[in-house]
């Protein structure tokens, strides 16, 4: 069979390459590359090893393609593409084949929505539906394929697209659109075992010879063709090389001929030897085998390629079998015959060879010798827990469990022994399985049949007489459980746990009967140390985990677990719930005799937070089991501590005790002073302060500050405002979309939405400032009403008297100037080169040093200032650290009011953030 593997060809038996033959030629065969479906197979130049090339004379004559056709006529398989087989499986999708003729209208994630398309009915759409969910599909042992309601269909032997064409033919399955996808599953169990010993001539060589520069065996046969070396010293010295005649003669030179054919080379020796010595005198004589004649025999049988092969004189039976492409896994490897002239003379069991190393059955072939490879016999297949888990060929008429357990190499350590499983065929019946036990002399000498598996289990996963110990310990892990061992036994002091361990409650798993029901019980480990043999130093069980707890790490993430166990199991264990200031409330198990004080411990104990006055129990009860009431009850926390038996009540089923919290308890509000305060810092505060409180605290302003320009800032304003600016970037993102459709007038170089887009995007990249404008003054003055109550986070930020004003927006240069009280609005704008000619002159507007924003709609814009003289001349009053913005003039671009507001709104937190920045520098 020629084949293409690992980008190697592999030829035939007895097919050789011709000489001239290099790598090009080869990639260039046409044939061979269309049979490959295009692919270049033959990618590793040193693949094969080729004689040197040669032009040959006659360019019409192609080797390759001779040895191409030579391979087809030895029936060669060239396969590249996989095919399916028997036992395969695939996935088949299947969708609604899509009209050729559609003219689609709208597509979603359905598909395509055609004019003329008809929906599936539901008829269809449950014949689809039952057809997917078969997937995915096995091929059966005969390679068919069955679907639901269908007919079954062959597809062994096809490869994808072809398994696909032939499914699409199917009527009842036409009109859906069919993809195939093949699942290279790999076989599991017993499924995956394979036959014992065949992989032994797998990868075998293209030709095989044993070795010929090895010593001559003394028994060798000899036989024409054979060259023997004679070489005479003494009184004569030469050498002389002969070969033994047709005849079986070597015809010796002084001396004649003699009969040596079917002598062996011991005896050739002495009979040469002999004659030399009785025809020439004073002549020794050295006797050695030069160049060895071939000889023919037969390969027959289960052979991969059976035959006649010319092999070396020296060849032995497993030589013939290489060469001749070894057994077929239906063939014998236990009953190989060499038969010599109709007689079996010898009988080969390769398991002897394989399993043992033992080649005495490994005879020398004659010519004319037959190897004859037999039928299969009976086999049995061995599972599990062995060595060599494969199908074995049995010889013996008797063979028990334990001979086919020791051709599998023998039991692994965890195999149990005590229930090894024989299935077994029943003709015309079924199957059975039996259990055997090898312990016992009837089980070790159980007789296999043929077809049987064996299937040897792994012990059960069952630890007997241990204990475990888990949690916060030096050594978790399982120890040794021995008869009246306690709690202090497995934990006999501090040095086995590590820090921080709750030493008030140890919990408890327990396993009543193994893998069948749980228990929970808790213990308290320093009582049990303080009284060895008490009740807290509990008799430990078999398979008891013993879980120590952090006392800062969660313990319901250990105990929930083991209460779902216990609820799983059907049965059902009292809970009592705690939750409040504990380390960890949760659902605990309800003990017997389990206090307030016992649940509180289980919890982790109380958080210095707990309200020690009062504490509440609600009760569930159920008079005359017909409706559930609730009851409150109530305890002094404080006489539980301190050990009062009538405040620390006995629990019942489903209780659910709520530890308080200390009022206000963890309040920790602060607020930040900056800038020019006599004390700044951050400053903690009670519930309710206010700022002229903390200001006091703080020692007032300095001389430098400028109280008219302080700045307050609040976190939860900011937030308020960043949501406000979102929406109203929302709002005129949606303006922008309906004004796009009704106007296409143009802003200087930009159509309005252009210029809309880019204002909401400052919007959206504008972050709130969070400045709640204050009238620090009348604070300081002592006006209630200017008073600001404190919440956590706030900041205040007093700046040094400024002596600048600030002129933004559209003028015809942004700067800022030296206050001056004889200048006025007007005044400071003609200092900033004017307005531009998109300036909204009657929306100026001047936001002060404390973020008021005054505009002349307020009807205080000509008002004279109280602290500072202000200028005659018209334009309205500017103060020291006041900003004056000058806003576009939107309404000559579109009726957007929108768009007033959203530059106002960038304007005013930019200038607040350039009054914090100056604060902090």
């Amino acid at each position: 069979v020629l084949s293409i593997s690992h980008g190697q060809v592999m030829l035939p038996p007895g097919v050789q390459l011709p000489a001239g033959v290099d790598m090009e030629q080869l990639e260039q065969l046409d044939v061979l590359r269309g049979l490959a479906g295009g692919e270049d197979l033959l990618s590793e130049a040193d693949a094969l090893e080729f004689p040197p090339l040669l032009e040959p004379e006659e360019p019409a004559f192609d080797p390759l393609q001779a040895l191409l056709d030579e391979a087809v006529l030895r029936n060669a398989i060239i396969r590249v593409d996989p095919r399916l087989q028997s036992l395969d499986t695939i996935i088949i999708d299947f969708a609604v084949m899509e009209d050729p003729d559609c003219i689609p209208i709208v597509t979603t994630n359905r598909g395509t929505v055609c004019v003329s398309a008809e929906e599936e009915t539901e008829e269809e759409l449950e014949i689809r539906t039952r057809f997917a969910s078969g997937n995915p599909f096995v091929l059966d042992d005969a390679g068919f394929l069955s679907l639901p309601g269908l007919r079954s269909i062959a597809l062994a032997g096809l490869n994808i697209d072809e398994a696909t064409a032939r499914l699409q033919a199917v009527p009842e399955i036409a009109q859906y659109e069919l993809s195939l996808t093949m699942l290279p599953l790999l076989p599991v169990g017993t499924a995956a075992l394979e036959p014992f010993g065949y992989d032994l001539f797998t990868g075998r060589p293209i030709t095989f010879a044993p070795a010929t520069d090895i010593p001559v065996p003394a028994e060798y046969v000899m036989g024409p063709g054979d060259n023997v070396a004679v070489q005479y010293f003494g009184s004569v010295n030469v050498e002389h090389r002969l070969a033994i005649t047709r005849d079986g003669i070597l015809n010796l030179p002084e001396v004649g001929p003699l009969p040596v054919g079917g002598v062996t080379f011991e005896e050739l020796k002495e009979l040469v030897n002999d004659r030399i010595l009785e025809q020439l005198s004073g002549v020794k004589v050295s006797i050695s085998l030069g160049e060895l004649r071939s000889i023919r025999i037969f390969v027959l049988g289960d052979a991969n390629s059976p035959g006649s092969y010319t092999v070396s004189a020296l060849s032995n039976m497993t030589n013939a079998l290489f060469v001749s492409g070894g057994i077929t896994e239906v063939g014998s490897l236990r009953q190989i015959a060499l038969r010599r002239n109709g007689v079996t003379i010898s009988t080969m069991d390769l398991y002897d060879l394989l399993l043992y190393g033992d080649t005495r059955a490994d005879s020398r072939l004659q010519p004319g010798d037959v190897i004859f490879i037999p039928p299969i016999g009976r086999t049995v297949a061995v599972d599990g827990m062995v060595k060599r888990p494969a199908i074995y060929e049995l010889v013996d008429d008797e063979t028990t469990v334990v001979d086919v357990i020791a051709l599998a190499g023998g039991l692994m350590p965890a195999a149990d022994r005590s229930t090894v499983k024989v299935e077994r065929i029943i003709p015309g019946r079924g199957s059975l399985v039996r259990d055997i036990d090898l312990h016992t002399e009837v089980g070790a000498g159980e007789m296999i049949q043929d077809g049987d598996v064996v299937r040897v289990l792994s012990n059960i996963d069952q630890l007997e007489d241990v204990v475990r110990l888990a949690g916060n310990v030096q050594q978790p892990g399982l120890f040794e459980w021995t008869p009246g061992m306690r709690l202090t036994d497995l934990l006999a002091g501090s040095e086995l746990l590590r820090p921080m361990s709750d030493l008030g409650y140890v919990f408890i798993r327990r396993e009543p009967m193994p893998n069948i029901s749980i228990e929970a019980l808790s213990a308290s480990l320093s009582e049990a140390w303080t009284n060895p043999g008490g009740p807290e130093d509990v008799l430990l069980q078999p398979l008891d985990t013993v879980h120590v707890f952090h006392l800062e790490q969660g313990r319901n993430h250990i105990i929930g677990p083991i209460l779902k166990e216990i609820v799983a199991d059907n049965r059902t264990m009292p809970l009592a719930t705690i939750n409040g200031e504990v380390l960890d409330p949760g659902d605990y198990p309800l003990e017997e005799g389990m206090r307030i004080t016992d649940l509180i411990r289980a919890s982790g104990g109380l958080l210095e937070s707990s309200y020690l006055l009062n504490l509440e129990i609600v009760r569930y009860e159920t008079p005359d089991n017909v409706v559930r009431e609730s009851r409150i009850l109530s305890a002094s926390l404080a006489n539980i501590l301190d050990g009062d038996l009538s405040e620390d009540l006995l629990l019942q089923p489903y209780d659910t005790v709520s530890i308080r919290r200390v009022p206000d308890w963890g309040t920790d509000l602060r607020v930040e002073l900056e800038g020019e305060v006599r004390f700044p810092g951050t400053y903690a505060i009670r519930v309710g302060e206010t700022l002229s409180s903390i200001l006091q605290r703080a020692g007032g302003i300095t001389d430098q500050g400028f109280a008219e320009g302080a700045i307050f800032l609040r976190e939860d304003i900011r937030r308020r405002e960043e949501e406000q600016i979102a929406l109203m970037a929302d709002r005129l993102e949606n303006s922008l979309a309906v004004e796009a459709l009704t106007t296409t007038s143009i802003i200087g170089q930009l159509a309005p939405t252009q210029a809309g887009q880019a204002l909401v995007s400052a919007l959206r990249a504008t972050e709130g400032s969070g400045r709640l404008v204050i009238d620090v003054e009348g604070i300081l003055a002592g006006d209630p009403a200017s008073d600001v109550t404190l919440e956590d986070g706030d900041r205040l930020l007093i700046p040094n008297f400024s002596e600048s004003v600030m002129v933004l927006g559209e003028v015809q240069y942004s700067s800022t100037h030296i206050f001056n009280e004889l200048l006025n609005r007007d005044d400071y704008l003609l200092l900033s080169g004017g307005l531009t000619a998109g300036a909204d002159e009657e929306r100026i507007y001047v936001v002060k040093a404390n973020g008021q924003v005054q505009t002349q709609a307020r009807g205080n814009w000509f008002r004279r200032s109280i602290r500072f003289a202000n200028s005659t001349s018209g334009g309205g009053i500017i103060g020291p650290g006041d900003t004056l913005v000058v806003p576009y003039e939107t309404d000559r671009i579109s009726p957007l009011t929108l768009w007033q507001t959203s530059t106002q709104i960038i304007y005013n937190v930019a200038v607040t953030l350039t009054a914090i920045n100056s604060v902090l520098l």
